[in-house]
């Protein structure tokens, strides 16, 4: 995914408040991922296929499957990526994605079109999100 995303120049300047390109804001990009084994080997995979283009994860949000729990870390994450200066986010949940909305923080975001993603987005987050 990390080298069709450089490919097709994903890894760009983004003005998070305007959701579009920027001609300033350097690239900073943060990931999601439960805090179990299959978590934390996504965490790894992609911080070694960023790596091979000469990009890092700055900050990593890391979250139980407990509904209610996630919810809470979620809120904390789009707080912690928006003040860190986040630019490109990698498997945001749908509660990311609609924290981040009524925060007016409108991320890059890097889209596994695996189990339904692209359709449970559409039907569950803003229309600014998904620009």
């Amino acid at each position: 995914m990390v080298d069709r995303l450089v490919a097709q120049g994903f890894f760009t300047p983004w003005d998070t408040n305007a959701g579009g390109p920027s001609k300033l804001a350097p690239v900073k990009i943060g990931a999601q991922s439960f805090n179990d084994s299959e978590g934390r080997e996504y965490v790894r995979v992609l911080r070694a296929a960023l790596a091979k283009h000469g990009l890092a994860l700055t900050d990593v949000e890391s979250h139980s499957t407990n509904l209610s729990e996630n919810a809470s870390s979620t809120q904390a994450a789009v707080l912690k990526f928006r003040a860190d200066g986040i630019t490109h986010v990698f498997n945001a949940n749908v509660l990311f994605y609609k924290s981040a909305d009524s925060q007016g923080y409108r991320p890059r975001y890097a889209v596994d079109d695996t189990i339904a993603t692209p359709a449970l987005l559409t039907q569950n987050a803003s229309a600014s999100q998904l620009h």
